[in-house]
């Protein structure tokens, strides 16, 4: 039972836990946002992707959803994965579509792939920024991992 004029979760909390989580961020990464077009070809294509951050500490965990995920037809899409990227809140505003590439990480299986951002979570008391991100070639048939 919770007293009257008490708190649950005591003011302060997340910056009490990020260094908690900082120290379980056992992978490091690097953000980058997706080129713009040249202003005087639009229709070449983006320009070369722009290192936002790079030796970013982090966490990646694959999400266990791929059962519960559809297609655009509303078939069950088993290829798609998806991932849950923690990172520091010194991070400031990662954008969805951005891409996380990671650089360095104790398992090698996760070094090299590049997951792009599809959502960014926020809440009132958060110890660390997490990134919901995709495999755009596992999506696409490659690597087949």
């Amino acid at each position: 039972m919770v007293l009257a004029n008490s708190r649950v979760v005591p003011k302060g909390w997340g910056a009490r836990q990020a260094p908690v989580l900082l120290g379980s961020m056992n992978s490091t990464c690097a953000l980058y946002s997706p080129g713009a077009p040249d202003k005087d070809n639009p229709l070449d294509g983006p320009g070369e992707p722009r290192i936002e951050y790079e030796g970013i500490p982090c966490r990646v965990q694959e999400l266990n959803l791929s059962g519960n995920t559809q297609d655009a037809t509303g078939q069950l899409d088993a290829a798609r994965r998806e991932y849950r990227v923690s990172i520091p809140l010194r991070v400031e505003r990662p954008r969805v579509g951005w891409v996380v590439r990671i650089t360095g990480s104790d398992d090698p299986g996760t070094v090299g792939r590049e997951l792009t951002v599809r959502q960014i979570l926020y809440g009132s008391e958060l110890p660390c920024r997490d990134l919901v991100c995709t495999d755009p070639l596992q999506e696409n048939g490659g690597r087949g991992d």
